[in-house]
């Protein structure tokens, strides 16, 4: 049987004008890259929270802006350096700098500082695939949020100058979700609606540790928001604390967030709950509310 297979490839010959090598005409498949994210391009994701949208692993394929999404990409940069250099993406502490630039680039996005409108940023490296394939990028994105939870909208247009002119997104007022005696949201709504909370401000804490308690709390941003919330009510700090019809409160920002660098605290003016009003206290004073 074997002397037959050899005379039938003895027979066999290369075709006219070919050489009979089927690989070294052919030029090699370039090397597989994963792909850089655009700026202006908007996602969709099927997580509902903020908090759970912090990775490239959590949106779909890009889409226009005009379509329903619900985050935009306002920034893509590069990991550079020592960090680059690592064998997995940063994390922590290791995207201080990242946040930082994010939050500088998204601020100018909109035209104030993001934390002053009902935004959230994510800070996004490559995940640890796609570093591993020589990824490097920093992606940036933003998400409108209805609610202290960091519950997102959806939208059908960018996000851009949304701290501009009119500020279509600016933070205001809003209606305390309690569960029991327990401040559990705020849900937004505009000032001319019954609302129990009103934004005075974001305090930036130094704090390095995430205040995961009441008393850490008020030495990290609580001494902090009173100085906010007097000054914008139109109130000396010694009228602030003796007020009755209305005081301060606080809502600390992520604790993820926190450890590399996010270290905020948005600050309320609050009333009784059972007691809403229709106007805003800028500027109240010490006048009958």
């Amino acid at each position: 049987m074997s002397a037959v297979v050899v005379a039938l490839l003895a027979g066999c010959g290369a075709p006219a004008g070919t050489d009979g090598d089927l690989v070294n005409d052919w030029a090699m498949l370039p090397a597989a890259k994963v792909p850089v994210p655009v700026a202006g391009a908007c996602y969709t994701s099927t997580s509902v929270r903020t908090t759970d949208m912090r990775s490239p692993v959590a949106y779909g394929k890009p889409v226009g802006c005009t379509e329903p999404h619900v985050s935009e990409t306002v920034y893509v940069g590069a990991i550079t350096g020592s960090l680059a250099d690592a064998s997995e993406p940063p994390k922590g502490e290791a995207l201080g700098e990242a946040f930082a630039t994010c939050s500088t680039q998204a601020s100018q996005f909109v035209g104030d500082d993001w934390h002053n409108g009902l935004l959230d940023l994510m800070v996004m490296p490559p995940t640890t695939s796609q570093w591993r394939g020589g990824a490097r990028y920093l992606r940036c994105d933003l998400a409108e949020i209805k609610s202290d939870m960091d519950i997102v909208t959806e939208r059908n247009t960018s996000l851009k100058d949304a701290l501009r002119g009119d500020r279509p997104l600016a933070r205001g007022c809003g209606k305390m979700v309690l569960h029991g005696d327990d401040w559990d949201d705020l849900q937004a709504v505009p000032c001319s609606a019954p609302h129990d909370a009103e934004y005075a401000g974001t305090f930036h804490s130094t704090t390095r540790e995430y205040p995961d308690t009441l008393d850490k709390g008020r030495s990290a941003v609580g001494d902090g928001c009173f100085t906010m919330v007097a000054k914008y009510t139109g109130t000396t700090e010694t009228q602030l604390e003796r007020m009755k019809a209305f005081w301060m409160g606080w809502w600390l920002g992520d604790d993820k967030a926190w450890v590399y660098g996010d270290r905020i605290a948005r600050c309320y003016v609050l009333v009784e709950s059972s007691k809403p009003i229709t106007k805003s206290l800028k500027g109240n004073g010490t006048a009958k509310i």
